[in-house]
Order: C-alpha cells, then structure tokens, then sequence
C-alpha cells in the first residue's frame, strides 16, 4: 500500500477526458464531435491538477435565400483558449445542424451547437437565414441567431431591405461574454450582421454574416452579382483534426449573395457557400452552393427572380482538446 501511494505521489495520474471522436496529435489529445454524434456525452474527469482545456463550439450555419437573394449566417462561435473551470462531470453534446429544406423566399436557419451538464452550459446560435423573394414578396432575412443572414436584392425600394439584421447577443465582432456556472469567459463569443441590399435600382442582395466578417454590400446592377460572404475566423489548433493539417479554412463563414441580374458571382467567405453559377437559366436556375460541411458556415443564395433554392447551412462541430 505504501509503495502504491509513493508512486501516485510522485507520478499524479494523467488527466483523462472520454466521448468524441478522439486523436492525439503533437502532444494534444482532440475529442470531436460532428452531426452524427449529437446526443452523445463527454466526461470530464475531476483532477486537483488540470490542463488548461479548449474549447470550441459552432451553430449550425443558416440556408441562403432563393430568388434575387441574400446569402445564409454563419453559426455563432465560442471559443475558450481555458476552461478548466468547467471540468467535472458528463456533458451532453449537441452538435447544431445547419439550415436547409427552406422553400422559395427566405433560407432555414440553422441549429444550436450546446454542450451541458445541466448546470454549466455553452450554447453556439445556429445562423441566420438569408432573405429572398417568394414570386410576390421581398422577404427579410432571418435576424438574430450566431451570425445574421443578409438581405435580399432587387427592390431597393423596401426601406427595411437596406438595414444590417444583427446577430443576438452576446455574438458580436469585438466577442461577447459569457457567464455559466458562476464562471465568466471574457471575449469569446462571435457573429456578425447580414449584409444589406445595394441601395440603387435594380440593387444586389448581401452577403451572410461571418464569425470574422461583416457580409458586403450587394454591388451594383450589371457590375456584380452579390454580397460578398463574411470571414470566418481562425482557430488553428483545431483546425488539421478536421481539414487534414491545413490552416486555411476557417468557422463559420458566411455565404455570399446573388444578384437578379446573374452579374458576376461574387466570393464567400472561406468555407461559406458561393452563390449559383452566372451561367444559369431562368429555365435551369441551378442551386446555390452549400457550406463547406462541419464549419458551420453560411450557404449560398440564388441569383434567379424567384426560382431556386438556397444552398444548404453547415452543420456545427464541437471540439475539445488538451495537452497529454
């Protein structure tokens, strides 16, 4: 028994989370959870010794819009570089999926990202629908949520077109705080507002808010097509578990927009949906593109008067990791 203790004592036992998809990398040990794990549960040991523990969670990313329309909002994302305040205990994980099955007119929005232990709980917004037209009216774009969805174009003539829907709080640009189990997280909460139509005739739609960007305005008719998607932010510690080492891709970004006119298709934000090709018909109105999947960033809208459908929302991710 004494020599038991004199090895504990001098070799305390390893902190050791379990859930998740789980890979050790570099001296982290990452614990992933995608769509299909939702419901699943994290366990977190109780330890008088811890290692400083991130955290990062992503909604699931709104739909664009269909018809002459704005691009889908990024998910909210919370990022804590240390949580070891939150350890101990069994953490349900809901991964937020992202919006899609939105019919002509406004995008779905996406679903919430949560991880709880029923005292202590995050929860990452799920993005904003983008705005479209519906073959009779101009419909807004989804307010609130992580990141907002952008407007749609055409009728520069509704005022209410041509206001930035913003996202709830606290996903804001400079980061929000956050407050759960009597601990606060300074700065770690972040979304964007939704672009605006261009506010001339004939204007573009905006582009969806990202979790490092605010959507760009709609060009001008004949010049281009829509707002431009925002940024995502970059956390690279996380980034090579999913995308395979590269620290290119960014969460939750926000679709782009697409303009009536099929000018020339404007950029997303990195792993946002672009929008519908400019090739495509009033016969053939093709479908805008889809997030990039996982990052929980924005899908595309579609250029065409009252056709197509919004490309899909992303689905969140929830991820942890920790030195080993």
């Amino acid at each position: 028994m004494l020599a038991t203790q004199s090895f504990f004592k001098n070799n305390p036992p390893l902190f050791e989370a379990t859930g998740g998809t789980t890979s050790t990398v570099a001296g982290y040990k990452y614990h992933t959870f995608l769509i299909a794990q939702t419901g699943n549960s994290i366990v977190l040991a109780s330890m008088s010794v811890a290692p400083a523990i991130e955290i990062l969670l992503v909604g699931g990313g709104g739909q664009g819009g269909s018809g002459t329309s704005g691009g889908g909002g990024a998910g909210g994302l919370i990022y804590i570089a240390d949580i070891s305040n939150f350890l101990a205990g069994t953490y349900t994980v809901t991964v937020g999926a992202g919006g899609s099955g939105g019919g002509a007119g406004q995008g779905a929005v996406g679903a919430n990202s949560v991880i709880t232990d029923g005292t202590r709980t995050l929860t990452a917004l799920g993005g904003g629908g983008g705005g479209g037209y519906n073959g009779s009216t101009y419909l807004t774009a989804t307010d609130g949520g992580g990141s907002a969805g952008a407007h749609a174009g055409y009728s520069y003539s509704q005022s209410n077109l041509n206001t930035a829907e913003t996202p709830t709080s606290p996903f804001a640009a400079a980061g929000g705080n956050i407050t759960t189990g009597g601990n606060t997280y300074s700065n770690v909460a972040f979304g964007n507002n939704g672009g605006i139509q261009y506010t001339s005739a004939n204007g573009g739609c905006g582009g969806g808010g990202g979790a490092g960007g605010v959507g760009a305005n709609g060009a001008a008719y004949n010049t281009a097509g829509g707002g431009v998607g925002g940024i995502g932010k970059d956390i690279a510690s996380f980034n090579h578990t999913v995308w395979g080492g590269s620290s290119d891709t960014t969460y939750a970004a926000g679709g782009s927009g697409q303009n009536y006119n099929r000018g020339a298709a404007q950029a997303s934000g990195i792993g946002g949906g672009a929008p519908t090709s400019e090739t495509a018909s009033a016969a053939d109105p093709g479908g805008a593109g889809g997030a990039l999947t996982n990052t929980g960033s924005g899908g595309g809208g579609t250029w065409n008067h009252g056709a197509g459908i919004g490309g899909d929302g992303a689905s969140g991710i929830v991820m942890i990791r920790y030195a080993v």
